[in-house]
């Protein structure tokens, strides 16, 4: 589930930072059920470069962080 999207793009280059709650495969219909060991808050941080007219993505990193700063 996303909670924030920041994309900030520069002549070709673009990085987009995800906040998000990943929820694990449980077979639960919704992050509201889950219990907190099923969720895990995470920032996601993805580099792209445009080629040939196509964003093809550089790096792609990823932090777990606490659960008030997902919201």
């Amino acid at each position: 589930m996303l909670r924030g999207v920041n994309v900030n793009v520069k002549g070709l280059d673009a990085i987009v930072n995800l906040r998000m709650l990943f929820v694990k495969e449980t077979g639960i219909k919704g992050v509201g059920v889950a219990d907190a060991e099923s969720v895990r808050p995470l920032i996601v941080n993805l580099t792209f470069r445009k080629e040939s007219g196509r964003w093809k993505v550089l790096s792609a990193k990823w932090q777990e962080i606490e659960a008030a700063m997902v919201s």
